[in-house]
């Protein structure tokens, strides 16, 4: 076993005791000899390893992600508690588990071509989607991060999944909104646009793009391409306008008579 004890300077020591009984010559036992070992050493850095690792197991339990390590064989060494409480997978059954054995030769041949890239030492990221213990789907960015060891040789990767199911579904709404409004805009023959400063930007709609005579899948609309675009006899009034605009911060600068331009064809 091993015990404390506390030296002339009051530190405390690890000593691991052994022994074996000792017997007389007619073999009745009579004592132990044993040694001690001085062990202080190893059990202050396993003490130190062990409260580095509740510390990580702390900060990446709290984290909304998959964090977890695998092998070069694709076996789990590691995974928080995001795995069990969105998947159902708790450290029993993933510990040791290659990533086919733990979630099907499918998903692992559709993340192959990732690994493989990971483990010659390059860094990845891609998006995948996953069915959560309650039956919804999670969608995730995953990143694999190489894990080299002290000779530049690969040995694993870590893993941290983020859930940005949130993001996908507000980018999906901003599409379908995106797209019923060009179609809205393109049965009333109306464009929009917006422009920003910093940084300087131009954005328009695809029917601003015909109303100017313009392919929308061309090159993008720069704030100078359309000054060149616009008549010259036009051209140095609609800058005015716009400058006054910009100077002014004004809401509105779209009164007609400040505003008509006969656009090049």
């Amino acid at each position: 076993p091993i015990y404390q004890v506390a030296d002339s300077s009051q530190a405390v020591r690890y000593l691991r005791v052994n022994g074996v009984p000792v017997s007389d010559a007619a073999g009745v036992f009579i004592g132990y000899r044993g040694t001690t070992i001085n062990e202080t050493a190893e059990v202050l850095a396993r003490q130190e390893a062990e409260g580095i690792q509740h510390m990580l197991r702390l900060m990446t339990d709290s984290v909304p992600a998959f964090i977890g390590y695998h092998d070069r064989e694709t076996r789990f060494g590691y995974a928080n508690s995001y795995y069990k409480r969105m998947l159902g997978l708790g450290t029993e059954r993933l510990m040791g588990k290659t990533i086919a054995e733990v979630f099907g030769q499918e998903a692992a041949e559709r993340c192959e071509g990732y690994v493989r890239r990971a483990l010659s030492g390059e860094a990845v990221k891609y998006d995948v989607e996953f069915e959560t213990v309650s039956g919804d789907s999670l969608q995730t960015e995953t990143n694999f991060i190489p894990d080299f060891d002290d000779n530049g040789e690969v040995e694993g990767f870590f893993v941290m999944s983020l859930d940005i199911t949130e993001r996908k579904r507000v980018e999906q709404e901003r599409e379908r909104t995106r797209a019923a409004l060009e179609a809205a805009q393109r049965l009333a023959h109306i464009g929009s646009f917006e422009r920003t400063f910093d940084p300087e930007a131009l954005y328009w709609t695809r029917e601003l793009y015909h109303i100017h005579g313009l392919d929308p899948n061309g090159p993008p609309v720069t704030f100078d391409l359309f000054l060149q675009h616009i008549h010259p006899s036009d051209r140095a009034r609609v800058q005015r306008v716009l400058d006054k605009a910009m100077r002014n911060q004004q809401r509105a600068y779209s009164r007609s008579e400040e505003h008509t331009s006969e656009l090049q064809s």
